[in-house]
């Protein structure tokens, strides 16, 4: 929280005028004690500074303040300028790089709606609780500036706060609570801590960064390799990739929304409905699990796949040290692409592989030394799938999964995307699932200073289950994306264990 120098009181804004207390009428009497000890309380809480006001809907919060001794003040207006009324001053000193800090996005709590309220319509207003005590003790302290504003958003200007008031908004604030803001922290992580990011997050690239978006390119190549070379494996060993048949349990019981359909469990009549049925684009790949593409990807690729991986493995025990330079070839952008297109038909398209059984040896060799350089070896598949996000957007907004890098690159170099920023991080394609369904868990923090960093974490955590079975044949967003506002637009699915949550 950071009350500002200044100290200055806040002009009126621009923001709709919330419901005012309601009075009571006229010819209703107050009773003298009540209104004595209304009067001691609010006269204790300016004392003691514990005025506070919440724009949105947190009862928790409101609750857990008034257990403390606060007393709400419940604002008509405005509190704070909005800060969107004049941004020359942010464009001036803006560059051009994406790795600004921002400030985080308008709404960035996933339990809210986009247009909150205080309440439902059926819940009693919170000045009306406690037969309109609450609302007596806000006009009580009605002339008293809040010691503590919690709004949901945060489009205003801190530099109007007096310097003994606190918001639940650091300005800002980007580099925590943007995806962007946090991919760079998680890259200058290393000049401060021992170790590397990719041990504990995802990997994740800015596209809009050009060295980055080569950064990436060389990943999903190195990352196709291991992912073939695990397909070889686990064909050879007859091992099972653990969704390839969660599909067929997939229910038709599935979104409200009919612009997305789900697969029906019949593996049969599966293929004709999603050509009848599924929206363009919605599958992560065209055939079936169990139905082989009569395309054979050559063993020559399994040589490729070898010798990249091999290299890799090499490098990071430094053993390439002496190796002198330009002694070694590179592959070409077209002999990579060649390769990622036979990567597609042997894992996307259940393409067979040529002779691979006489690999086998080789192939467990070189993924026995790459796992120690590769941290997330183990949350990787075979499927080489990447998800792309907004950098700055919350509650599941325009993210989207691919496992093509075209289409990847595309998406990003398009008219309507470029001038976003962009970030692409790895899918854990081997996620810890709940009776095969994929869930989040969510834990609050507060952070009360900045230097020193103070974080306080809350003990108790939530979990959000997604309403459908986990698969990597679709991208439908209920099977992949556990927001709040993405999940209650969905039933869940009937065969859902009865263990699990009936609503996320």
């Amino acid at each position: 929280m950071s009350p500002s120098n200044r100290s200055k009181s806040p002009p009126k804004g621009t923001r709709p005028v919330d419901p005012l207390p309601k009075r009571p009428p006229p010819n209703e009497t107050i009773n003298t004690e009540r209104l004595k000890m209304a009067r001691d309380e609010a006269e204790r809480a300016m004392k003691e500074h514990k005025i506070f006001t919440i724009i949105g809907p947190y009862p928790a919060l409101r609750e857990s303040l008034r257990r403390r001794g606060w007393i709400e003040k419940f604002y008509r207006g405005n509190l704070l300028p909005a800060v969107h009324g004049n941004k020359k001053s942010d464009k001036k000193n803006k560059t051009d790089e994406d790795d600004e800090d921002e400030n985080d996005d308008v709404n960035d709590d996933d339990d809210l709606d986009e247009h909150p309220s205080y309440e439902d319509d059926a819940a009693i207003p919170p000045w009306e609780e406690n037969d309109g005590y609450y609302g007596l003790l806000s006009r009580l302290v009605r002339t008293a500036a809040p010691n503590l504003i919690w709004s949901v958003r945060a489009s205003y200007d801190t530099s109007t706060l007096n310097k003994d008031q606190m918001v639940n908004h650091y300005s800002r604030n980007g580099c925590f609570t943007t995806k962007v803001g946090i991919c760079n922290s998680l890259r200058n992580l290393q000049w401060f801590h021992p170790g590397c990011a990719e041990e504990f997050f995802p990997r994740c690239y800015k596209l809009s960064h050009e060295d980055d978006k080569v950064a990436y390119i060389d990943d999903y190549r190195l990352t196709a390799c291991i992912s073939f070379l695990k397909l070889i494996q686990n064909r050879c060993k007859g091992v099972i990739e653990p969704d390839m048949n969660s599909i067929l349990a997939m229910s038709s019981d599935g979104p409200t929304d009919p612009k997305n359909p789900v697969i029906i469990p019949n593996e049969e009549e599966a293929q004709l409905t999603r050509s009848l049925t599924m929206p363009p684009g919605q599958l992560l790949s065209k055939p079936l699990p169990g139905k082989t593409s009569t395309k054979k990807v050559p063993s020559s690729f399994i040589e490729f796949a070898l010798k990249k991986v091999n290299d890799y493995t090499i490098s990071r025990e430094h053993e390439d040290i002496d190796i002198l330079p330009n002694t070694t070839i590179e592959p070409s952008d077209e002999q990579w692409t060649q390769f990622i297109d036979q990567f597609y038909a042997a894992s996307h398209s259940n393409g067979d592989i040529e002779g691979m059984e006489n690999y086998l040896n080789r192939v467990d060799e070189a993924l026995k030394n790459v796992e120690p350089h590769w941290p997330q070896y183990h949350i990787d598949g075979t499927r080489n799938i990447w998800i792309l996000k907004p950098g700055a957007k919350s509650r599941g907004r325009g993210i989207v999964v691919y496992d093509r890098l075209d289409d990847i690159l595309k998406l990003c170099s398009s008219t309507l995307t470029k001038d976003g920023k962009f970030v692409v991080q790895k899918y854990i394609e081997r996620p810890l699932l709940i009776h095969n369904i994929k869930f989040d868990i969510r834990q609050w923090f507060l952070v009360t200073d900045w230097n020193p960093l103070t974080i306080w974490m809350y003990k108790d955590c939530y979990f959000r289950f997604c309403t459908e079975h986990f698969s990597l044949e679709t991208r439908q967003q209920n099977v992949h994306l556990c927001n709040h506002s993405i999940q209650k637009n969905y039933k869940n699915n009937s065969n859902r264990h009865n263990d699990l949550p009936g609503k996320s």
